[in-house]
């Protein structure tokens, strides 16, 4: 039985640019179930297929010895030293459809320079740019193999963009509610200060723990808190203030953290608010926003215009630092932009995820984080954080971890993402994870030899 998945052709090659065009085939069919895996977008994958022509007596095979080849996250955190972009700039017979899977077969193995009906399978081309023409060394145009090589997660960072991504490998794990039970003892609401000094986490039930940023010190664990089951968080805009409301907004309790005490402010309304509260929204009763409150007042039931689905249900929601744009997500495979003062969709992030369960955005808008339930073609299903480039849409780096996904938040300083994790199996318990914002700009000292 072949284990190849894909096929893969040199169509171009300009080593004087660093560029490499293929051609991919998916050679792997389940013609009974009519699924297949899908075509490969990262540089996991394309670092595999290199590696494996260049593998002896060329550069890249001296560069990379077997074992770390072999280890998956060596190459999801080592592949973007040596893959630069990848571009898919044509598709052919993608997605298939039920009736082509009866021309199909199983598998299609490796013939000299080919596979038998190519032009049935489902294929697409890339340009793919290198770091250095060292790794083109060892191929021709015309050259094809069969691969057992699958995508990956493997990070896809610009260098000049680095300082600006989440390291999902480096988390400070806070356990603001160990020893609680139940919903008491898990994370739910969260937000950082609008300085981001400091960053409070709320319990499914009557729990609040503020942390100072600086350290991930517990600056308190507050007594006496009365909001029930599933309380929204949110501070009082530019203060050291938490309010708390119960479930569908019923009720308020609000925390001063300098004071260390109770108080009692101005109803802050809304599951979600701009950086001023110059915009509020609410979600998750109905479909879209249940409510949305700017300068012009308050509107209710609100579809956005440009909205494909007038049914789609969202259930978390994050505003730029300028306020400008509004992204929300949820019941869909998609993380919709808006624009705030038209509430109008600007930009869809597509095929994000089977359903977004937690959703933040830098400060600057140029990347946006969501938890996401995923189902890879070849691992179980569970949730996965992953942040996206604005720019083009593409993941630039994503991490697996924990059974349910829960709330994200950026911080207003650009300087944390936090995530909610519950860790039960029963959906309970858990813990808060903190990533520091910025991966490194230059490859670790003595990687290419």
């Amino acid at each position: 039985m072949s284990t190849d998945l894909y096929g893969v052709r040199v169509l171009a090659l300009e080593p004087e640019r660093r560029r490499v065009t293929f051609k991919v085939f998916v050679v792997y069919y389940d013609t009974h179930a009519k699924t297949c895996p899908p075509l490969p977008d990262e540089p996991g994958f394309f670092l595999h297929v290199l590696w494996q022509q260049g593998r002896w007596e060329h550069p890249l095979g001296e560069a990379i010895t077997v074992d770390q080849i072999r280890n998956e996250e060596w190459v999801n955190i080592h592949s973007r030293w040596f893959i630069e972009n990848i571009e898919r700039t044509s598709t052919a017979n993608y997605p298939p459809q039920d009736e082509d899977f009866e021309r199909l077969y199983d598998f299609s193995y490796e013939r000299p320079g080919g596979w038998k009906d190519e032009e049935l399978l489902v294929q697409a081309d890339y340009d793919v740019q290198v770091t250095d023409p060292r790794w083109l060394e060892q191929l021709s145009v015309g050259d094809a193999w069969g691969t057992a090589a699958y995508p990956m997660a493997a990070d896809d960072v610009r260098c000049e963009e680095a300082a600006y991504v989440p390291d999902l490998r480096d988390a400070v794990t806070l356990m603001p509610f160990e020893g609680r039970s139940e919903e008491a003892g898990t994370p739910g609401g969260l937000a950082f200060s609008d300085d981001g000094r400091y960053l409070a986490v709320a319990s499914d039930e009557d729990g609040l723990v503020i942390y100072n940023t600086d350290d991930w010190a517990e600056h308190a664990d507050v007594d006496g808190v009365r909001t029930g089951l599933f309380p929204q968080l949110t501070w009082v805009p530019g203060e050291h203030v938490v309010a708390l409301t119960g479930f569908r907004g019923d009720g308020q309790w609000a925390y001063d953290v300098a004071a260390r005490a109770s108080v009692d402010v101005p109803r802050q309304p809304g599951k979600a608010r701009s950086r001023t509260g110059r915009y509020r929204v609410d979600y998750g009763e109905g479909y879209w926003l249940d409510a949305f409150v700017s300068d012009s007042g308050r509107a209710e039931d609100v579809v956005p215009v440009g909205a494909d689905d007038p049914e789609f249900t969202v259930e978390s929601a994050a505003f730029t630092a300028d306020e400008s744009r509004l992204f929300v997500a949820g019941m869909d495979s998609n993380i919709h932009v808006l624009d705030s003062s038209t509430v109008s969709i600007v930009d869809t992030i597509a095929d994000v995820g089977e359903r977004v369960i937690g959703l933040a955005v830098s400060p600057d808008g140029a990347f946006v984080a969501a938890t996401v339930d995923t189902n890879r073609y070849y691992e179980p299903s569970e949730h996965e954080l992953c942040v996206w480039r604005i720019a083009d849409h593409k993941i630039v780096t994503r991490r697996r971890g924990g059974i349910y996904g829960g709330p994200l938040a950026w911080s207003p300083d650009g300087r944390w993402l936090a995530a909610n994790v519950t860790t039960g199996f029963d959906g309970c318990g858990g813990e808060t994870r903190i990533f520091p914002i910025g991966l490194p700009a230059d490859p670790p000292a003595g990687l290419f030899g």
